[in-house]
């Protein structure tokens, strides 16, 4: 918006709508929590499988043993799982007059006096960001499951380590 309240005119002469700029706006939202959320769940997450790798450390028995591996292995895939939903994506057509465009072009990029944001490019560039969103919750969200699973399996092996 500019300083008057009106909307801002892009180069091509079209508006960008309201709902356009907050659900731009609302899909960086969403990759900022999508993001909080994964460096949570890695920082428990490796709590828990370091847990498990030090229990593996020790002399135990082979049921006791297999099951903390049988633990171990969806805790560590959701490591994996989670690093991938915080690894990076970025786009190599940023929008014009942008951070982005200004590393990859320059900063003459952000100079000139034409160079703003049209309504396509911003809902183009809402829908990406909305898919990287979607992407790094369900790979968080199948990350809880496996660490669920693990955790749920962590149990048993330690039931087993004090009994046998």
């Amino acid at each position: 918006m500019a300083a008057n309240n009106q909307p801002t005119a892009p180069a091509d002469g079209g508006e960008v709508p309201p709902h356009i700029k907050g659900a731009h706006e609302h899909a960086r939202d969403e990759l900022r929590r999508a993001d909080t959320k994964a460096q949570i769940l890695l920082s428990l997450v490796g709590a828990a499988l370091a847990g498990v790798v030090a229990l593996t450390t020790r002399a135990v028995s082979i049921p006791t043993a297999a099951a903390l591996w049988l633990a171990a292995v969806p805790i560590f895939a959701a490591v994996l799982l989670l690093l991938s939903a915080l690894r990076p994506r970025l786009t190599e057509d940023p929008i014009p007059g942008t951070w982005m465009d200004a590393a990859l072009n320059g900063p003459a990029a952000l100079l000139h006096a034409d160079v703003t944001e049209s309504a396509d490019r911003i809902a183009d560039d809402t829908a990406r960001l909305g898919r990287i969103a979607l992407c790094k919750y369900r790979r968080t969200a199948t990350a809880v499951r496996l660490l669920k699973a693990g955790l749920c399996l962590a149990p048993v092996a330690l039931l087993l380590a004090v009994t046998t």
